[in-house]
């Protein structure tokens, strides 16, 4: 398979993702329940989170050239917090089943530890990123700007009237970097 079939596919994949995390925000907001109900969990556990790794497998591949070292960090710490949300979506799944309450999960002082570590290496993944794609060329710079925009906003998401502006801007910035790459306007020839 062509190396621009793989970046088309994967611009369709965070695009996907955020349309699955779009419509997950958009339960929420007008649910709001606690714990998340199954359906909830499974569109992220088993859609989103999944879909967006491979995403952003593509978009750093785009950069990576000129992202160097700072770009491979971006990477690592979005990644690892991937890996992180997956795991917490599945404690919500078991709470959601009846397997455990939010009460016992709070209990577990390296759940708080985790969430609380996974949390800021998620911001300064974002914050990389944006930094490596405005640096890198490859995309437009306010792709780069918007990009690292989204971890003050993200910071801020417990606020009520951030929480919607957070989750549009957040969909916005991931689905023009996402079309970009299935739009085939970016190719690793470009890095170079």
């Amino acid at each position: 398979m062509k190396t621009a079939t793989l970046l088309r596919l994967g611009g369709l994949a965070m695009i996907l993702a955020q349309v699955l995390n779009l419509i997950n925000n958009l339960l929420y907001l007008f649910q709001s329940e606690q714990p998340p109900t199954v359906s909830r969990t499974l569109i992220i556990l088993l859609g989103a989170v999944p879909l967006f790794t491979l995403g952003l497998v593509a978009l750093y591949a785009s950069v990576a050239r000129r992202g160097g070292i700072v770009g491979l960090l971006a990477f690592l710490f979005l990644f690892l917090s991937s890996l992180s949300d997956m795991a917490s979506w599945t404690l919500s799944l078991a709470t959601a089943q009846g397997f455990t309450t939010l009460e016992q999960i709070n209990q577990v002082p390296f759940n708080a530890a985790a969430s609380s570590v996974f949390g800021w290496i998620y911001w300064l993944g974002l914050l990389l990123l944006g930094y490596t794609v405005y640096r890198s060329g490859v995309y437009p710079r306010a792709a780069g700007v918007l990009l690292a925009l989204i971890a003050p906003l993200s910071y801020f998401n417990g606020v009520s009237f951030v929480t919607p502006i957070f989750i549009l801007f957040s969909f916005g910035v991931w689905v023009w970097l996402g079309w970009l790459l299935a739009s085939g306007k970016v190719t690793m020839m470009e890095a170079d």
